[in-house]
């Protein structure tokens, strides 16, 4: 497929259908290259979809216009949690923020910590900004073009 097939996509609908289904277990995102279509789904709710939309799922798996989006895994937030914690200059919050995130509930205690800190918009800002940079960098590699808006 060449680019002249494609539509240009919203980046915002992608992120918005990445983090929609990455907030569900077993959630999954696609795009359809050539009508910049999103759509995400989770095992949970295909009933529903399926009730609402009929087809809607077949379709999304056989034609070639679609195509799945990175998923949770494919992002590594703990890693990007980890590049935060590490790029703090105060030695002191630095070593507490690394501590924090390990082990089991390392989410959960990091966010208690970097709110402590008055850091939390700060990391959602930086995680926004990577997830964000991860989608921009999957589009060009499809070969997909997107506009900010």
């Amino acid at each position: 497929m060449t680019q002249g097939d494609t539509r240009t996509v919203k980046l915002s609908e992608v992120v918005e259908a990445f983090e929609c289904a990455a907030g569900i277990e077993d959630g999954a995102a696609f795009l359809n290259r050539k009508t910049g279509e999103t759509w995400w789904d989770s095992p949970l709710f295909e009933d529903a979809i399926e009730e609402e939309e009929p087809g809607k799922l077949d379709e999304i798996e056989e034609s070639p216009d679609w195509v799945a989006l990175p998923d949770s895994f494919d992002f590594h937030e703990y890693r990007h949690m980890e590049r935060f914690c590490a790029a703090q200059q105060d030695p002191v919050r630095r070593d507490r923020l690394l501590r924090a995130i390990r082990g089991s509930g390392a989410f959960g205690r990091f966010k208690v910590l970097a709110e402590e800190y008055g850091l939390l918009e700060e990391w959602f800002r930086t995680r926004d900004e990577a997830q964000e940079r991860m989608l921009i960098d999957w589009l060009e590699a499809e070969g997909i073009a997107f506009a900010r808006e």
